[in-house]
């Protein structure tokens, strides 16, 4: 399967599918690889950790500032991926320097990588596609399902690996937990007076994997140690971050509810 996608100048390699395979979380490096020019450039992560994902929310930025005219807005997610880049990257392959040495061997690394370059690299990071499109009018009762599939890391060489069909199982929410979820995606404060107030959103990310440690049953698709991932307290500890906050959202979807035209009379 080849899908080509431009992301800022670097383009998608033709990717790897692996339903079979488990997802190995435990990996102590992450290989994102595209190419860029003609070439292929490797970006090597070391494990993305809940740290790592924790500063990541925290880093985005969302301000609401009342002008004269109107209203500002910033909404900033970039700089934020720069920060795990910046944290989380080992070494890099593809590009060259004046003496030979390696990339992370001169003065200004990791700065030293072209920027557009870093980006994507990131977003392939957290490249996550729901499988399935909800049945919404078939109700069930007991865990729910909620699957996505996974960009990951290379697998043969030049190809990324895409991990098909993970499946999170979760507890039915309560309306405790409704309330929680609603609470932080909602919450926001004030900064300044009321002349020239700053409406800031902070980030849900610490709420979210606290709902999902709450709720989660059970999962498919992932590795530990060569082995599927089994029992809640090892899928708490292991699952990554980012798959936590993506995975226990869908549960809590709050849009796409009612089709665009609305109840419409004949």
């Amino acid at each position: 399967m080849e899908d080509v996608n431009s992301v800022s100048n670097p383009q998608e390699i033709p990717r790897q599918e692996s339903s079979p395979e488990l997802l190995p979380l435990d990996a102590r490096e992450r290989v994102i690889v595209f190419r860029s020019g003609g070439r292929i450039c490797r970006h090597i992560f070391r494990r993305i950790t809940a740290s790592d994902w924790e500063t990541f929310f925290a880093h985005i930025v969302a301000e609401f500032r009342e002008e004269k005219n109107g209203f500002a807005q910033v909404v900033d997610t970039d700089f934020a991926k720069l920060v795990v880049y910046n944290r989380a990257i080992l070494r890099v392959e593809g590009y060259d320097t004046p003496d030979g040495s390696e990339p992370n061997k001169l003065p200004d690394w990791p700065e030293c990588i072209p920027q557009e370059h870093r980006l994507p690299a990131v977003e392939f990071l957290m490249r996550l596609n729901q499988s399935e499109v909800q049945n919404r009018f078939t109700l069930e009762t007991g865990s729910k399902r909620v699957r996505f599939d996974a960009m990951w890391s290379e697998g043969e060489p030049g190809r990324m690996t895409e991990y098909l069909g993970l499946v999170h199982k979760f507890a039915t929410p309560k309306a405790g937990h409704r309330q929680k979820f609603l609470k932080a995606k909602n919450r926001s404060f004030i900064a300044g007076g009321s002349r020239n107030s700053t409406t800031i959103i902070p980030s849900a990310y610490p709420s979210l994997v606290k709902l999902y440690d709450e709720l989660i049953e059970g999962v498919e698709g992932y590795s530990v140690s060569g082995r599927p991932l089994d029992g809640r307290d090892e899928i708490i500890r292991e699952m990554d971050g980012f798959h936590k906050s993506v995975g226990v959202s869908r549960p809590f979807q709050t849009t796409g509810g009612v089709d665009p035209d609305g109840a419409t009379s004949e």
